[in-house]
C-alpha cells in the first residue's frame, strides 16, 4: 500500500468511526440493541461498499478511458445493485429493525460518498 491508500483508510476512519461511536452510545441508551444492531449493519454494509469502491478506481485510475469507465462505473452499478440485494436480504430474512438500517446506510453512505469522492479529485489533481 501506498501512503495515499493509508491517509484515504485514515480519512474514512476519521470521519466514520466517531459517528458511528455516538449512534451507537445514544441508540443503546435511548432504544434497544435491535437498533443498535440496525446501525452497526448500515456501517459495515456501506464501509464495504467504499473498500470495494476504492480498490476499483486504484485499479481502473491508470488504465484506457475505456477500461476506467468499465471498471469503476460499471462496478458502482453493480455496487449499489449488491448494496440493494443486501439491504432487501437483511430486512426479509434476518429482521434488523428498517428504520435504523435505512437511516445509518443514508448517514454513512453519503459521508463515504463524500470521502470517495474527495480521493478522486485529490488522485486527479496529482496529474494535472
Amino acid at each position: 500500500m501506498r501512503l495515499n491508500d493509508l491517509s484515504f483508510f485514515k480519512k474514512h476512519a476519521l470521519f466514520n468511526l466517531p459517528l458511528l461511536t455516538i449512534l451507537l452510545i445514544l441508540a443503546y441508551l435511548i432504544f434497544n440493541n435491535e437498533i443498535v444492531l440496525g446501525i452497526l449493519v448500515g456501517y459495515l454494509l456501506c464501509s464495504i461498499h467504499t473498500v470495494i469502491g476504492y480498490f476499483s478506481f486504484e485499479y481502473s485510475f491508470s488504465k484506457s478511458n475505456t477500461t476506467f469507465l468499465k471498471y469503476y462505473f460499471g462496478g458502482m452499478m453493480v455496487r449499489l445493485f449488491l448494496l440493494l440485494f443486501l439491504v432487501f436480504f437483511i430486512v426479509k430474512y434476518i429482521g434488523i429493525n428498517i428504520n435504523s438500517l435505512l437511516f445509518s446506510l443514508l448517514i454513512f453512505y453519503l459521508i463515504n460518498l463524500v470521502l470517495e469522492l474527495q480521493h478522486i479529485i485529490k488522485r486527479q489533481n496529482r496529474l494535472i
